[in-house]
């Protein structure tokens, strides 16, 4: 026990310094190449936030523990609505990009109904996993033809000129040291936590839910929290949104294609719907006033909290 506590503190540190590194890389790697840190947010870092999920899940796919797997998920994307939007709201209120309420939004709504959909007959299959792979081509591509659009037209966020340190290469290494200690960090955390909750007794759907969810979001967590400390709402935001996406269509996606993933009732009859609800309920944050002030970052924290004590009881 004492060893897993040792890997929770560990990760925790790794962490820490791994999404310091990923959001000063992705910042000036946008400015350098004078694009909307939005963007940047959307792929590369929610991209990179999002490699913790996909090992876990890959991984537990291939060892026969599609509970985690999917409850990874799940369970993740909702505490990146819940826990990381609210808790970076409570550190500094979180301006909304209109043109991601046009776009991103819509696409993860639209990602997670087509998940529920898919499931509906109680697995995922190769056939599915083809659908949700080809959609996050499709949303890659329509990022890069948004940032080539940007970058011809010489276009930046707030009109900001790229500092002569602003080397590209520079800020490619920082931005790709710092998603390598996130997975790191990540997989430790996950290791001693996961250790810890199978001791306990908790089942494995829970503890994918909740435990590994949390786990494999802390990239994300600590990518928003220090974005949001930095000002950096763009990325922020746009990691919790890009990092949804990225969850349903990649990560589940290609581990479908290798190993079909059986999915447990309660996953279809609750848990998405509730991935679902959480979803809907920011929408109304970001439409009427297009941010997320700290009373809502407090609902939000709370609507999660009283989620994870939900699945425990």
């Amino acid at each position: 026990m004492v060893i897993d506590i040792v890997y929770l503190a560990a990760g925790l540190a790794v962490i820490y310094f791994g999404a310091e590194f990923l959001v000063r890389g992705s910042k000036n790697l946008a400015l350098a190449m004078g694009i909307r840190p939005m963007i940047v947010g959307l792929t590369v870092v929610a991209f990179g936030t999002s490699m913790p999920e996909f090992f876990v899940s890959f991984t537990s796919a291939l060892k026969n523990s599609s509970s985690i797997a999917v409850g990874n998920i799940v369970g993740s994307n909702i505490c990146n609505i819940g826990q990381i939007l609210g808790m970076a709201a409570l550190v500094r209120p979180l301006s909304v990009d209109s043109g991601m309420l046009k776009r991103e939004m819509p696409i993860m709504l639209g990602a997670s109904l087509l998940f529920w959909a898919l499931i509906a007959d109680g697995s995922i299959g190769r056939f599915d996993g083809v659908l949700l792979v080809a959609g996050i081509v499709l949303f890659t591509v329509q990022q890069i033809r948004s940032a080539r659009k940007e970058i011809s037209a010489g276009k930046n966020d707030g009109g900001e000129e790229a500092v002569p340190d602003n080397s590209k290469l520079k800020n490619i290494l920082f931005a790709l040291g710092g998603i390598a200690g996130l997975v790191v960090g990540a997989n430790l955390m996950i290791t001693g936590a996961v250790s810890l909750a199978l001791k306990l007794g908790v089942s494995e759907l829970v503890v994918g839910l909740s435990i590994v969810a949390f786990g494999t979001s802390l990239p994300e967590l600590a990518t928003s929290m220090v974005a949001a400390a930095r000002k950096e709402s763009d990325i922020s935001v746009g990691n919790v949104v890009g990092s949804n996406i990225f969850n349903i269509l990649f990560v589940i996606g290609l581990t479908a294609l290798v190993s079909p993933i059986p999915v447990e009732a309660s996953v279809i009859s609750t848990q998405t719907p509730a991935m679902l609800a959480f979803s809907v309920v920011l929408l109304p944050f970001m439409i009427f006033k297009r941010d997320i002030n700290r009373l809502e970052g407090f609902i939000l924290l709370a609507a999660y909290i009283a989620y994870v004590v939900w699945i425990f009881s």
